[in-house]
């Protein structure tokens, strides 16, 4: 545990590693359109198996390329936080699209709520960055 306490948080905007785009395994679940900005289309869902990650996939229907991606999460019931908020994209170009698994942990600083009673359900809140884009905020909702 480090002395300022960072064990106890989540990395800030660009510390850490980056996410690598490791090929997904397969879904049964279809990944959910989470939101829609500026062309850029963000789809997916919490996976649990065979590790904690979250799936993405990023649709780039602008006519300009996308880059500089980075990926955050409130504080929420069960922990759960992004293992490297710097997403393995180089550069996302006009018409492509891409998937990957974003590896995540659980933080306790980042849990909210009785840590005795863990909810069922609850809504994940997540903030994508990326340049032009800008900020697209969303939630997906989660069952476990």
């Amino acid at each position: 545990r480090a002395a300022d306490g960072a064990a106890d948080r989540a990395p800030a905007v660009g510390e850490g590693p980056s996410a690598r785009n490791e090929p997904p395994a397969p879904h049964p679940t279809p990944a959910k359109l989470l939101a829609s900005k500026g062309g850029l289309e963000i789809r997916g869902h919490l996976v649990t198996q065979p590790a904690l990650a979250y799936y993405l996939h990023l649709t780039n229907n602008s006519p300009t390329p996308i880059d500089g991606f980075f990926l955050t999460m409130n504080k929420n019931p069960r922990g759960f936080a992004v293992a490297a908020q710097k997403l393995d994209i180089d550069v996302l170009g006009a018409g492509e699209e891409t998937e990957l698994m974003v590896p995540m942990v659980v933080v306790e600083a980042m849990k909210t709520g009785s840590t005795t009673a863990l909810e069922a359900s609850f809504t994940l809140q997540l903030a994508m960055k990326s340049n032009p884009t800008g900020v697209v905020y969303f939630s997906d909702s989660i069952s476990v």
